[in-house]
C-alpha cells in the first residue's frame, strides 16, 4: 500500500523487494538512453509495451498505469500536432491551414510522443517500486551529499502531494460554481489560471512548512549522519546492471547503423 502521499506502492515482487534502488536507477537511465537512440515508432512502441507488461507483472494498480498512459497520450497528441509541421520529408498526405503534412512527419511525431511516454512510464514505475527511505539511502551510496539526497527524495515525494492539492483546489473551485472544463480549448486554458494560481501558492506554502519542520529538527547540523534503512548490492543486481549496460551499447550500435532510425538528422 502507499506510504502516505508517496507514490510508492508495496508489492511482493522481484522489482520491489529484490532489486537495489541503484540498480533500478541504472535501469531507468538505460531506458532513457534507449528511447533517445531510436526515433522510429516501432522500436519505441515495443519498449513502451515492455514497460506496460512489466508494470502489470509486478501488479502495480491499473489506475496508476492508466494515469501514466493518459499523461503520455497528451504528449503523443501534442507531438502529432507539432512535429509534422516541421518535418517536410516523405510523401505529402494532406494540407492543414496551408501546411503540407507528410507521412514521415506523422510517423516522426508519433515516435517523439512515444519517446516521452516511455520516459514517463519508466520514471513512474521507478518511483512506484522504490520506497522513499531506500531511495534516499541509495542516493547517499551513490555519493550525493546528504542535503542533495534528501532534496531529491523530497521532490519525488511531493509529486503525489501536489496531485492531491490539485484535486482539493479543483473541488474548492467547483463548490464556488466555477467550471473550468466548459468552453473551447482556449477558454479552458484561460480558466485554468484560476486553478494554477492557488496551486502555486499552495506549493510555496508546502515548501515553506517543510523547510520550517527541517530547521526545527536541526537538519544539517551534523555532517556525518546514519540511516535506519541500509541498501546492499547483490549478485542479481550486478546481472541486471550488466544487462542494462548491454542494452545501452546495443541501442548506440543501432543508432550508428541506422537501425530503428526514421530520420538520421534528428535525435
Amino acid at each position: 500500500m502507499a506510504s502516505g502521499y508517496s507514490i510508492y506502492i508495496e508489492r511482493p515482487s522481484v522489482v520491489h523487494q529484490a532489486l537495489d534502488p541503484r540498480t533500478k536507477t541504472v535501469a531507468v537511465l538505460a531506458i532513457f538512453v534507449l528511447s533517445l537512440c531510436f526515433n522510429h515508432p516501432l522500436p519505441l512502441a515495443l519498449v513502451a509495451a515492455l514497460l506496460i507488461g512489466t508494470a502489470l507483472w509486478i501488479r502495480l494498480p491499473v489506475t496508476l498505469i492508466r494515469m501514466l498512459l493518459l499523461s503520455g497520450v497528451w504528449f503523443v497528441l501534442l507531438s502529432l500536432i507539432v512535429w509534422p509541421a516541421y518535418v517536410k520529408t516523405g510523401e505529402p498526405l494532406f494540407n492543414v491551414m496551408g501546411v503540407a503534412l507528410t507521412d514521415t512527419g506523422l510517423w516522426f511525431g508519433l515516435a517523439m510522443g512515444l519517446r516521452v511516454t516511455i520516459m514517463v512510464l519508466s520514471a513512474g514505475i521507478w518511483m512506484a517500486t522504490t520506497s522513499p527511505q531506500k531511495m534516499t539511502a541509495a542516493f547517499l551510496k551513490l555519493g550525493l551529499p546528504y542535503k542533495a539526497a534528501m532534496s531529491v527524495s523530497f521532490a519525488i515525494r511531493l509529486v503525489p502531494l501536489v496531485g492531491a492539492e490539485w484535486v482539493t483546489v479543483v473541488e474548492a473551485q467547483k463548490s464556488r460554481g466555477y467550471d473550468y472544463k466548459s468552453g473551447n480549448p482556449l477558454a479552458r486554458i484561460r480558466k485554468s489560471v484560476m486553478i494554477l494560481g492557488p496551486m502555486l501558492l499552495r506549493s510555496i506554502d508546502i515548501a515553506q512548512s517543510l523547510a520550517i519542520a527541517l530547521e526545527a529538527r536541526a537538519f544539517g547540523a551534523r555532517k556525518n549522519r546514519t540511516c535506519i534503512t541500509e541498501v546492499q548490492l547483490k549478485s542479481f543486481d550486478y546481472i541486471v546492471m550488466l544487462a542494462a549496460l548491454g542494452a545501452i551499447v546495443l541501442g548506440i550500435c543501432c543508432r550508428l547503423t541506422g537501425t530503428g532510425v526514421l530520420l538520421a538528422d534528428y535525435l
